[in-house]
């Protein structure tokens, strides 16, 4: 099973279209999904595990076929794509409610890498674009205009950084 930072703080994947994005983006497996369950991790009902299940069996056309299906089922939200399909733009597609989890994922994993601030501000920015340049990231950005009052040093932008991942942490447990 894939180790996740949101796992430490007890966070767990609310919604099929979460898991259904981190298979498509290739950052869980389907097998992670199956141990996400197993493991308390994700908020689902057991008929749709067993039905999840059954489709990896199959094969992994099947397995994001059945995701696909689960979404709608319990949000009653259509991700339409064909998975044969070449050109794979994830958020042309996915709504950006199931990139939440990810992008805190992701930026909680940035601040744990052994590297220096500055080189986790420059993973961020490189993050910033791979997540189709989500607003609320701009005043931790080193290369964004800072708002009038706001102080602009490394630390400082860093130091928002870390309130906004404390922050998400918070809205996501609500």
């Amino acid at each position: 099973m894939t180790k996740l930072e949101i796992f430490k703080y007890n966070l767990r994947f609310q919604s099929w279209g979460e898991l259904y994005l981190g298979c498509k983006a290739k950052w869980i497996t389907p097998q992670d999904v199956v141990c996400f369950y197993e493991n308390n991790k994700v908020k689902a009902k057991e008929e749709d595990f067993v039905s999840l299940s059954l489709a990896l069996e199959d094969s992994y056309y099947q397995f994001l076929e059945q995701l696909k299906t689960l979404v709608y089922k319990n949000e009653n939200i259509t991700i339409s794509k064909n998975e044969d399909e070449l050109t794979d733009c994830v958020f042309n597609y996915i709504p950006s409610k199931y990139f939440k989890i990810w992008e805190l994922e992701l930026l909680m994993k940035t601040i744990s890498l052994p590297i220096s601030v500055s080189d986790k501000l420059s993973e961020v920015a490189s993050l910033f674009d791979k997540m189709n340049y989500p607003e609320e990231w701009k005043p931790f950005l080193h290369y964004q205009p800072q708002e009038n009052g706001k102080v602009s040093g490394e630390d400082a932008i860093y130091q928002r950084l870390i309130d906004y991942i404390e922050e998400q942490k918070e809205n996501y447990k609500s």
